[in-house]
């Protein structure tokens, strides 16, 4: 009866040491997890859309630094182009693998509150954004513009609509994860500059990419 006794207890001994041995391998496995992760998020790249304000060509006045450019279209009276600049740039602390995206405009009625147009992306892009490749603190501006039908264009300029510049860039960091960052201001027509507000908030972010995301993306890219 000793020497059973002896051998049970020792088999609970065993058996909970290699218990305690399991869970600490399970809490060491959990703070690894919890520890990359943050690594990754720490470490990663972060790409966004940003606007340049710039001395545009003004025959009225030369020196005003302006967000946007309204020109007529000397092809046709019945549009105008949108002109902007903005900048990709990487603010994260490693390299990143634009994707692609695109920047669009819409209008909304003028009110108070404002009304937000739709968050969704156009089936095209009005202008697309290109694949390339950023390291950190780094990035490239380029200038576009988008046509505006003139009448569209003549109730921006009295106030009765809003025109908002709109955008996505889809880019993979160097831990080989997808990510959307958005993009979304307002003219304001007496200051001449793009506007962040809480109207806004919704348009400038950073998420993972879904597979629905890139399906959109390749659409509006290669749409006829």
């Amino acid at each position: 009866m000793t020497t059973n006794r002896r051998t049970l207890y020792l088999s609970v001994s065993i058996a909970a040491f290699t218990l305690g041995l399991l869970i600490v391998g399970l809490l060491q496995w959990l703070t690894y997890r919890a520890t990359l992760a943050t690594t990754r998020e720490t470490e990663r790249a972060y790409v966004v859309l940003s606007h340049q304000t710039r001395l545009w060509g003004d025959e009225v006045n030369p020196t005003l630094k302006r967000a946007l450019d309204i020109r007529g279209d000397t092809h046709s009276g019945r549009q105008h182009k949108v002109w902007f600049t903005v900048e990709v740039q990487n603010h994260g602390r490693t390299p990143a693998e634009v994707i692609g995206g695109g920047m669009w405009i819409r209008t909304s009625p003028e009110a108070y509150p404002p009304v937000t147009p739709t968050l969704e992306p156009p089936a095209r892009y009005a202008v697309n954004i290109a694949p390339a490749f950023i390291v950190p603190n780094s990035g490239w501006a380029f200038t576009a513009s988008i046509q505006c039908p003139l009448e569209v264009m003549t109730r921006i300029m009295e106030g009765t609509e809003r025109l908002w510049l709109m955008g996505q860039v889809d880019y993979r960091d160097r831990f080989n994860n997808e990510h959307r960052a958005g993009y979304g201001r307002w003219y304001d027509s007496n200051s001449k500059q793009l506007v962040a507000h809480v109207t806004t908030r919704g348009m400038n972010y950073d998420k993972p990419l879904t597979a629905a995301d890139k399906q959109q993306r390749e659409q509006a890219e290669s749409y006829p």
